[in-house]
């Protein structure tokens, strides 16, 4: 059915870590949108129930909507109700996990074992091993180590389709004798993604002694991935051992349906979705690429998305030892703060954050500190992200080197910034891009729950996408030279298409907005000189067409890699110096 004949809205709940999100989708002159949004505290812990932060995040959507929902009391034990007559599907999305536990059963270090950690990456999972073709010569000390670390989840792919049967029959016997050891109610429930030539050996090893998931193979041929299936089928299992240790999650999810997943596998879903996409909103240039990042309060995740594949990262919000936490905060954390701060007075605020993730900066100086944590966070990640994806090009100190034409954001850090500037230079100096790029902010933090409820309503994803859900922050264009600071290094003559001209010139060392209003055309002509690479090679001119976004068009001629002053008070200035350049 067209969206032109739907009535009933579309629901989205989004049980985070911090906070719970619920979304409304209707029709609105024919068209799906996003019709309100808000949200509340989670309620976790001993006594908390999930359905609390849902109730309340409704509550203030009648309101907002003037619709009346059908709603329970809050302690009754059915959670959640919603009246059918006006609400056509509810969609659920989980980031808030107790640890799930997995091994990993594979071969080659090049081939399959690489495809199974680069999915381990993309789950919110604690991988407690992987283990590949050189472990079979140990298999005794395999088995003593799955013993003693539990997995409740065990993946076992490897080989080609027709290949390389005899060593994956081995990790089966091996997965087999684990399973017959430990208790029966302390089985890892196994996930099989290797040659479908063993499938009749797996299901008659295996499925006599624990629950057994029969999936295609992750590796059907040697340089090929096919982890969509395996990664949904591993985020429903998650979901559903999460309603074991959370109360009121259960009751959510028969809410829901079948439309249950995991946080980042949809968001994954969603980056594959648009970097097919021509000529839409959010994606003018599909060869170029796209890279989601979502600064959660307890994980990041990174995506980075070519022509329907993609490659994604996620890690721990506070993830490393005690010792990595003292040397980032009295490195680059520090030193990305633009307040007056001491080292000490700095580490006491990053741990009050570690202990209470969902806190609000009440100070200037806690919100410099709480944007140079998402600064480190940004950087980790993508470094942690260009580990296990080829070509990524990011080096931790230089940037990112690769180019992404859409870069879409998310996160409290970012949603929560006083002002767009202030969004846009934790983006730039956490990524520091070479190319450029259209920088999206996700504020309401829609783009996983389009790529649930478009299973519902395939049209939903396409209306939302090109709405003003989204907000454009502007694109950015890197001016890389290696020449002195305050040379001029660009004339650029902006054209508006409306009829208004004018021409700036943009030195080393600048960062600059060009004033293009948000939605409107225009012609940019730069002209750089001979050593300045405006995205056409060192000296070539170019023209580029384009939309401004809320902070116009921004000009990044900082140099690469960025570099800061020695000194505390002329380090300091020149942050604060680069945002008020981007509206303070």
């Amino acid at each position: 059915m067209s969206a032109t004949g739907r009535t009933a809205m579309l629901v989205g709940l989004d049980i985070g870590r911090v906070n719970t999100r619920v979304s409304v989708f209707g029709v609105r002159e024919g068209k799906y949108c996003l019709l309100g949004c808000e949200q509340a505290a989670t309620a976790f812990g001993h006594d908390g129930h999930l359905a609390a932060g849902v109730h309340e995040a409704l509550e203030k959507l009648e309101y907002l909507l003037d619709r009346k929902f059908r709603l329970p009391p809050k302690e009754a034990d059915e959670d959640l109700a919603i009246n059918q007559q006006t609400v056509g599907q509810v969609g659920l999305t989980l980031s808030a996990f107790p640890k799930i536990r997995a091994a990993l059963f594979s071969l080659t270090a090049c081939g399959s074992l690489s495809k199974g950690l680069a999915l381990a990456a993309k789950l919110p999972i604690d991988l407690v091993g992987a283990y590949g073709l050189a472990d079979l010569a140990n298999e005794v000390g395999v088995i003593e180590q799955m013993i003693h670390s539990r997995p409740e989840l065990l993946i076992l792919t490897g080989g080609t389709d027709l290949g390389a049967e005899k060593p994956l029959a081995r990790w089966v016997e091996v997965a087999n004798l684990v399973c017959r050891v430990l208790p029966e109610n302390a089985r890892p429930i196994i996930f099989f993604a290797g040659n479908p030539e063993l499938d009749s050996l797996v299901r008659r090893r295996l499925e006599p002694n624990t629950r057994l998931v029969m999936l295609p193979n992750l590796q059907p041929a040697y340089g090929e991935r096919d982890d969509i299936p395996l990664q949904l089928s591993i985020s429903r299992e998650i979901v559903a051992l999460s309603a074991e240790k959370l109360a009121g999650l259960q009751g959510l999810s028969q809410l829901a349906g079948s439309l249950v997943g995991v946080r980042g596998a949809m968001l994954d879903r969603m980056v594959r979705f648009i970097s097919r996409l021509k000529d839409q909103r959010l994606m003018k240039d599909n060869q170029r690429g796209i890279l989601a990042l979502d600064l959660g309060a307890a994980s990041t995740m990174v995506i980075a998305g070519w022509n329907g594949q993609s490659d994604a990262c996620r890690i721990e919000a506070w993830h490393g030892d005690v010792q990595d936490w003292q040397a980032a905060v009295d490195g680059p954390i520090f030193r990305w703060t633009a307040a007056p701060v001491s080292r000490e007075a700095a580490g006491n605020e990053i741990a009050n954050q570690r202990l209470f993730p969902g806190r609000i900066p009440q100070t200037l100086t806690e919100l410099a500190l709480s944007q140079s944590l998402a600064r480190h966070r940004i950087r980790t990640s993508m470094a942690a992200l260009a580990e296990i994806t080829a070509g990524l090009s990011f080096d931790i100190t230089k940037g990112l080197m690769r180019d992404f034409g859409t870069i879409i954001a998310s996160g409290a850090a970012l949603t929560g910034a006083p002002t767009p500037g202030q969004a846009m230079l934790i983006l730039l100096d956490g990524l520091q891009p070479w190319h450029q790029t259209d920088v999206i902010l996700d504020r309401n933090q829609i783009l996983p729950m389009l790529g649930l409820l478009g299973e519902a309503e395939p049209l939903l994803p396409v209306h939302v996408l090109n709405s003003d859900a989204f907000e454009n922050l502007g694109t950015v264009i890197p001016v890389i030279s290696g020449v002195q600071e305050g040379v001029m290094l660009v004339s650029i003559t902006v054209a508006m298409d409306s009829g208004k001209t004018y021409t700036v010139d943009i030195p080393q060392g600048a960062l600059r907005r060009l004033i293009v209003a948000p939605g409107e055309s225009a012609t940019l002509s730069l002209e750089p000189i001979p050593s300045a690479d405006v995205g056409a090679g060192p000296g070539v001119n170019r023209r580029v067409r384009l939309t401004g976004g809320e902070l116009g068009v921004v000009i990044d001629a900082r140099g690469r890699p960025l570099v800061l002053p020695e000194e505390d008070e002329e380090r300091i200035e020149r942050i604060r110096h680069w945002l008020w350049s981007l509206g303070g």
